[in-house]
């Protein structure tokens, strides 16, 4: 039985509207009872001066109040900014003061979110998460043991996941309607596609022994950044910010057709196999799978040749707008045919 693997993001936007003393123009200011029209004029006059003085010390109070939460806003943001350089500051020391052992969540946990108020741009904020994951590197070399290098492994995915969480809160209650379902659907769809795309990238944990932890954190740390990309850029595009994306491998990667669903249909991905070599998994649904090598042809064209030598095709990595199969040539008993084209518009 395949292990679930869930990974649930819950956005909430509350929205609170308050309307305080909406008849306070009709209030006495000391009894809060109702001014009639019954009142000599004097004792109108002399209660509209009252309250005009009553109003000043309102206004005076609710100044001091925003000096305050102006205060308070400060001293919040330079402990999101210390909460920030907890990581950094962990490793200032070198490999010898990183506990391997460390539960390093509610650190992580503070660095995004201080990066995340104190960034003046969503470029800012991707280079200062980098920064951050760079940091685990020093753990992952200090590690020995599989068991150690098993527990080392997930920070540096842990990191990418509460980006994307930080991130997509922000798209939730900053986004339109329209993006916002958008979005949201791709979302899930990328959620629900997870396990089974790296159940095809890694394989099983009975497969992978001791080691497995590594390998499904490593797997979860790259498509995991990858995904926190695309929702930066999701997210400046909202901000009326201008974002760059990074390149993608143009050798390597995991394509899908899910067609617009949360379900794999047809799957690519190209990869260096344990022996070192340039291999491709193509997975077609209802058809069969074709594994084999590739030759790089540069800027993404791969020629593919499969293991049994049937079939030849064409490999199109299109970056971040996915990828295509074309099958150039094909034995008399191959699962494919000549010319038949396949695209996998989804990028992991």
């Amino acid at each position: 039985m395949k292990k679930k693997i869930m990974i649930v993001t819950l956005c909430c936007l509350a929205l609170g509207i308050s309307a305080c003393g909406t008849n306070e123009e009709k209030a006495d200011p000391f009894s809060g009872e109702p001014i009639t029209a019954a009142e000599s004029p004097a004792g109108n006059q002399n209660q509209g001066e009252g309250a005009k003085n009553d109003q000043g010390q309102e206004e005076g109070t609710k100044n001091d109040q925003g000096q305050d939460k102006g205060t308070e806003g400060n001293q919040g943001q330079a402990e999101g900014n210390m909460a920030g350089q907890k990581v950094q500051e962990f490793f200032a020391n070198g490999v010898e003061a990183a506990d391997l052992g460390r539960d390093y969540d509610a650190d992580l946990q503070a660095s995004v979110d201080a990066i995340a108020a104190s960034s003046a741009s969503v470029s800012e904020e991707l280079a200062a998460v980098e920064k951050i994951a760079e940091q685990f590197d020093k753990l992952a070399k200090a590690a020995n043991t599989q068991y150690e290098i098993n527990q080392t492994a997930q920070w540096f995915y842990v990191i990418w996941d509460k980006e994307l969480n930080s991130l997509w809160g922000r798209i939730s209650s900053q986004a339109d309607a329209q993006t916002k379902e958008q979005l949201l659907s791709e979302q899930r769809n990328w959620v629900s596609m997870k396990e089974e795309v790296t159940l095809e990238n890694i394989g099983s944990s009975e497969e992978n022994g001791s080691m497995y932890p590594t390998l499904q954190y490593g797997f979860w740390e790259e498509i995991t950044r990858n995904r926190v990309y695309v929702l930066a850029n999701a997210l400046a595009k909202i901000k009326g910010e201008s974002f760059a994306m990074p390149e993608r491998n143009a050798k390597y990667g995991t394509y899908v057709n899910n067609e617009g669903t949360g379900s794999v249909y047809d799957s690519l991905i190209t990869r260096k196999s344990w022996e070192g070599e340039d291999e491709a998994l193509i997975a077609l649904y209802r058809t069969g799978v074709i594994e084999g090598t590739f030759v790089d042809q540069g800027n993404g064209k791969l020629a593919f040749t499969s293991y049994d030598e049937k079939v030849q095709g064409t490999i199109l990595l299109r970056g971040w707008d996915g990828a295509s199969f074309e099958v150039t040539a094909a034995g008399d008993d191959a699962i494919v045919n000549v010319g038949a084209k396949y695209e996998f518009n989804f990028a992991y």
